[in-house]
């Protein structure tokens, strides 16, 4: 995602702050649209930590920040994401 990110228009890293215990790569990307979001990403895991979304001037809104709090990978999980179970009284449906 980060190379995507970076392989388009303007956007590029623009620092390497330390966010909620993290050692983060920042980058700043921006939309034809105007709006700019500063993306935080966790320098070992590549995980998203945090993102800030700014609007243009002229809609004078403040920015949206969101922070991202990751459940650490386990066996379990692998599990739970590749084995799906379907609750009881829901049932599989095709996706067309």
């Amino acid at each position: 995602m980060i190379k995507q990110i970076l392989a388009r228009g303007d956007n590029q890293i623009v620092g390497h702050p330390y966010v909620d215990g993290h050692h983060t790569v920042e980058l700043s990307a921006g939309t034809a649209a105007g709006v700019r979001y500063e993306i935080f990403a966790d320098t070992q895991t590549y995980q998203v930590v945090r993102t800030i979304k700014y609007f243009p001037a002229k809609l004078a809104a403040p920015p949206i920040k969101s922070d991202y709090t990751w459940a650490p990978r386990s066996a379990a999980m692998v599990k739970l994401i590749n084995s799906p179970q379907i609750p009881a009284g829901f049932q599989q449906v095709p996706a067309d």
